[in-house]
């Protein structure tokens, strides 16, 4: 069997033509991303879809007792630290830091009726 190099014209077989261009995965690909972090959308306009839905879903925790609550806010990414072309010649990861914005409560058993009061606000 004769493997085919760059000299070695390609013959299609095919009885149909093709109909319909192949997409461009890479940006199906970013699309899809861009949509799942919602990057570019305000924090007051984000929709209950990708990233926001992931951490909606996953607060508010509390502990064994029931005397912490750990509530989610918010979520934004840093900028980036260096530039593509900078990680490239260093030979970096190219990345930028996730923050989420959380609020921890507890119950004081003193304080009626509503029986929560804010412990810190953290940014982590």
């Amino acid at each position: 069997m004769k493997v085919a190099d760059a000299t070695t014209p390609c013959i299609d077989f095919s009885k149909i033509k093709s109909v319909i261009e192949a997409p461009d995965l890479l940006k199906v690909q970013l699309d899809s991303f861009h949509n799942f972090i919602q990057d570019s959308v305000p924090l007051s306009k984000r929709k209950d879809q990708g990233l926001e839905r992931v951490l909606r879903g996953a607060f508010p925790i509390t502990d064994t007792r029931g005397l912490y609550l750990l509530e989610y806010i918010t979520y934004s990414f840093d900028k980036p630290k260096y530039t593509v072309e900078d990680c490239i010649e260093r030979g970096l990861t190219y990345d930028v830091s996730l923050k989420v914005k959380l609020k921890l409560s507890y119950k004081d058993e003193r304080m009626r009726p509503t029986g929560r009061r804010p412990y810190s606000r953290r940014s982590i």
